[in-house]
């Protein structure tokens, strides 16, 4: 697959998807299919019921064909849901799920390449303007699956379909992979829902029909403009020939590479009527390319290069979290201190939204499914925040971890009460119990053993008062297991650098700490420790959550760690620990907000903390045993979790899918139940299920730490995208002179440039962005060496793109 390609998950919880679009019958399964010769594999479309809209030759190639000139053809689309009924049915043999666009019902799409950077900020203006006067036109709007673009898809009156450098729109014989990554949804879409309705029902449902939208607002064609190439829709004999010459020059002369000018021209050829013969498509294609290439490198001087508008980032690009993914008890004060300290609002609903949980502990559960009783989850969660020195992790988690903290605070002060009063009585207690002795004597010496060991049982003293605990920051294993003991609903362990904690995991001799502390996700099971020189130590069911902060280099070292044979372990360590992990990106430019604090919407949270905290431990009136009070789903988000259930299965059981993602997606099943759980208590204390809402939320929340949880893996993953930027780097501050090689390279030993791979993987990125050209050099006096000239522009520009 190619790597400019991230996997799409497509679920039935992608509910932020219009309604018209999933429940109008135009949806096609899709997946990839490599052609021989080509660098990125092809989309090929299939009906639901499996016949191919495209056909596989014994050869390997691909004979694409995306006419849908019948109503039959059009007529054997399928609904979304039954799209991905058929995607989840087959594991593997789909890649996703897609929207077609027919002629005749008015509903268009764009399609903007490269536009986005790491941050999802706009790389140029143009974009900017496309994007807004989209928006603007009731268009829903997201990221495209390759994470550096925008796809968007609204009502046009008479689409027609145009190309530019970078832009594409299209109103037929098309289809687009839908995400769900939503960066603009406009309300306009119910308020013009009826029209597709109207167009299914009136119009003409035939490949050359067109029908006008009535009331649809602006199109998209007079949105982007006029200064643009239009693509004609249809190619007589007489004008094929000389059409996609045009039409080639026009892809070339705007900077598609030219791996994908012949992909393009095969679309292209689609329009011509007869289509012209594949030789011809790939003569015509190939008749310039050289001769453009070696003007090109002849020319020396900087208008001969290409204008830089950047590297493609080398993460994919961090989401901010949407406070409407939050329960209102909780969104005042998220929103409140993000806006205040200038954060973006995962930073304060992470840890919020896991304390929270802790402090439920194992009071409450949650019965995922709603007749199998053997699968009950505790809301315990782990998460943490990873942001380089300096960026406010510290005073955030301060602000956000105040109330679990505020409760840890009052226990100890009643702990601290009650010793005074346990010491104080200390020696009337040794009074009584040398009284009880002399009695219990005199009935030994009677013969009355029973009657002296009752009197010594009613004056011996019990145990000192137990400290209640809801935080442990820094403890060993043993110290540990005493407080889980003596704390039966569980604590919450917060590292402001975790690193610390995880590396004393990691030293030799703590493989059994490691241990304990995986057992400690769960809360499910007993925990006994009879090593030697201990007298035992027994916790029922011990629970731990956690929380802290990490530096993005630690974290690549323990993703990069991981991989190695001699220091990797495959245990489920840091796929749990980034079930709830952010890695955003903080804006380079800020603004002080000196305000007083929202001390109403901090009330509010500090009351659903309490209510937590008043929460009875119920036990079993037999056994003893925790009993915690169970909350099942009401029938609606039952169906809804039994559905995405089996989206994240499905996902996880496709073997294209990295191993990774694979052990990060497939502990989903109990992150969505245990979010859900935590929310339908903050948004009712006194709940007895968890609603459709409350599970939505969680669902919304879960896809977006999984953007960000791929940012992570990313991180730690060696990619020649990543490579290119360090070389870069070393290019605009200097270090690497024009006209270098890969010997050059190699004999510095730069960071992340240290193999050849990596250093041949750079120079390919910079090449294929226009930032540096090959040469050779015939006058070593042997085989000529491939020299490389670097972009006259790039010392002009001041930063690289990472």
């Amino acid at each position: 697959m190619s790597q400019r390609l991230r996997a799409v998950m497509p679920a039935d919880n992608l509910a932020i998807i219009p309604e018209p679009l999933r429940s109008h019958r135009r949806w096609v399964v899709w997946k990839l299919v490599s052609k021989e010769g080509q660098e990125k594999p092809t989309k090929l479309p299939f009906y639901v019921n499996g016949d191919p809209r495209g056909t596989e030759r014994g050869d390997g190639k691909v004979v694409k064909s995306f006419k849908l000139d019948s109503p039959e053809d059009i007529d054997r689309l399928a609904t979304y849901s039954e799209a991905m009924a058929a995607y989840s049915a087959s594991p593997g043999k789909w890649t996703g799920v897609g929207y077609a666009l027919i002629d005749g019902d008015g509903v268009g799409a764009i399609d903007l390449d490269n536009c986005l950077d790491e941050a999802r900020e706009f790389i140029n203006a143009d974009a900017v303007r496309v994007f807004e006067a989209a928006k603007a036109a009731g268009c829903y709007l997201e990221v495209s699956p390759s994470g550096r673009g925008v796809r968007g898809i609204g009502y046009s009156a008479g689409f027609k379909s145009i190309v530019a450098s970078g832009l594409e729109a299209y109103g037929s014989r098309r289809f687009v992979t839908l995400t769900g990554d939503c960066l603009a949804n406009p309300a306009g879409w119910g308020d013009i829902d009826p029209s597709i309705q109207i167009i299914s029902t009136l119009a003409p449902r035939t490949a050359r029909a067109r029908t006008t939208v009535a009331g649809a607002g602006s199109t998209l064609l007079s949105a982007l403009g006029s200064e643009i190439y239009v693509k004609p829709e249809r190619v007589e004999d007489g004008e094929r020939n000389s059409a996609m010459i045009a039409h080639v020059g026009h892809l070339r002369g705007s900077g598609m590479p030219e791996h994908l000018i012949l992909d393009a021209a095969e679309d292209f050829n689609l329009r011509c009527v007869p289509p012209l013969k594949p030789e011809e498509v790939v003569d015509i294609v190939g008749r310039y390319s050289h001769q453009a290439s070696s003007v090109a490198i002849a020319q020396a001087d900087p208008i001969a290069w290409p204008e830089l508008e950047g590297l493609p980032a080398w993460l994919p690009g961090p989401p901010t979290m949407d406070p409407a993914y939050l329960p209102a008890s909780l969104r005042g004060f998220v929103v409140d201190v993000a806006e205040r300290m200038q954060v973006p609002s995962e930073l304060v609903a992470t840890p919020l939204l896991i304390s929270l949980g802790s402090v439920m502990g194992k009071k409450l559960a949650v019965q995922p499914k709603q007749f199998d009783q053997s699968w009950v989850e505790f809301p315990n969660l782990w998460g943490c925040a990873i942001l380089e020195p300096g960026m406010l992790k510290s005073p955030v988690l301060n602000e956000a971890s105040q109330f679990i903290r505020e409760l840890d605070e009052a226990a100890r002060r009643k702990h601290a009460a009650a010793m005074m009063i346990w010491d104080s009585d200390a020696q009337l207690r040794k009074i009584e119990q040398d009284e009880a002795e002399k009695r219990a004597k005199k009935e030994i010496a009677a013969g009355n053993r029973s009657q002296a060991q009752a009197i010594l049982s009613q004056a011996a003293s019990g145990p000192a008062p137990a400290r209640e605990r809801y935080i442990i920051t820094d403890a060993t294993p043993e110290a540990r297991l005493q407080v889980l003991a003596a704390n039966p609903n569980g604590v919450m362990l917060i590292r402001d650098e975790l690193s610390g904690h995880i590396a004393q995991l990691r030293r030799d001799g703590y493989e059994q700490a490691r241990a304990q502390e995986l057992q400690l996700h769960d809360g499910k099971f007993d925990y006994e420790d009879d090593r030697l020189k201990r007298a035992g130590m027994f916790a029922e069911k011990p629970r731990m959550a956690l929380y802290g902060n990490l530096q993005p280099s630690k974290a690549e070292q323990y993703i990069a760690d991981q991989q190695r044979i001699d220091k990797g372990s495959d245990d489920g360590y840091l796929e749990r620990l980034f079930q709830l992990a952010v890695m955003p990106s903080l804006p380079p430019k800020t603004s002080t907000v000196d305000r007083a604090a929202d001390d109403i919407a901090k009330q509010t949270v500090r009351s659903v903390f309490s209510a937590a905290a008043d929460l009875p431990l119920n036990r079993d009136g037999m056994s003893m045993a925790i009993k915690p009070r169970l909350l099942r789903f009401d029938p609606d988000a039952q169906i809804l979790f039994d559905r995405t259930m089996s989206a994240i299965e499905n996902w996880a059981r496709n073997e294209s899918n990295t191993d990774r993602l694979k052990s990060h997606i497939g502990k989903y099943r109990g992150t969505i139940a245990k979010l859900a759980l935590i929310i339908a208590f903050a948004q009712d204390v006194r709940a007895t299920a968890i609603s459709l809402g409350a599970l939505k939320r969680a669902i919304q929340l879960t896809l977006f730490y999984r953007c960000h949880a791929e940012r992570i893996y990313a991180s730690g993953a060696p990619s020649d995208v990543r490579s290119a930027h360090e070389l870069l780097s070393h290019i605009k501050e200097g270090r690497i002179k024009d006209e270098f090689s890969v010997r050059d390279l190699q004999s510095r030993e730069l960071k992340r440039l240290k193999t050849q791979g990596e250093i041949v993987g750079a120079i390919s990125v910079l090449v294929e962005c226009g930032y540096v050209r090959e040469f050779q050099r015939s006058d070593t006096g042997g085989r000529p060496a491939a020299k490389y000239k670097i972009n006259p522009r790039v010392t002009v520009s001041q930063k690289t793109d990472r």
